[in-house]
């Protein structure tokens, strides 16, 4: 028994929906909400903040950790550029542009597979792509939330780059340390 033509032709593939701005654009939405109460909330508080900032000598005006991972998760690189690492926001934003850049052009040359067996490599290989994706958001967020809650920490060495020599426990210990800008 032949099955009735529906207009839809041969092709077995699923129907994607082709508007994936609007699930970015409530994400972009939601994450400006989350970071202007964050704002609000700091400016609500900022007279206890003041006074005590002014007795621990830091800067009322840093970014909150929770705001620079909302900021990385939403736009790799934007939390750490909010904790003023040009370098790492810079690193960050290149990866996760890479890695969308190279899925969007996987989920384009999958619509020109012309074997079931191209269509799903290719579909694995888009879906590796946006993988890395998420892996370098999420890397973004935790790195950004772990400099906001350092950003007051005073290290040990006063030089910028620092080279240790001494006994560790047992044996003789190496230890060559220099900050990211």
């Amino acid at each position: 028994m032949a099955r009735p033509d529906t207009g839809a032709g041969n092709d077995l593939r699923p129907c994607r929906d082709r508007r994936p701005g609007r699930l970015l654009s409530l994400c972009i939405l939601a994450v400006a909400a989350v970071t202007s109460g964050a704002a609000d909330t700091r400016a609500e508080s900022s007279g206890t903040e003041a006074t005590s900032s002014a007795v621990a000598g830091t800067d009322s005006t840093r970014t909150s950790p929770r705001t620079a991972m909302l900021r990385s998760a939403a736009l790799p690189g934007w939390g750490q550029l909010s904790n003023d690492r040009p370098l790492k926001g810079l690193l960050f934003g290149a990866a996760a542009a890479v890695s969308l850049g190279s899925a969007i052009a996987e989920a384009r040359a999958l619509d020109a597979a012309v074997t079931p067996a191209q269509h799903q490599d290719r579909a694995a290989r888009r879906n590796t792509r946006f993988l890395f994706l998420a892996v370098t958001a999420t890397l973004a967020a935790v790195d950004a939330f772990v400099d906001a809650h350092l950003a007051d920490f005073q290290g040990a060495a006063a030089d910028p780059a620092a080279l240790q020599l001494g006994p560790g426990t047992g044996a003789m210990a190496i230890a060559v340390s220099y900050p990211l800008p």
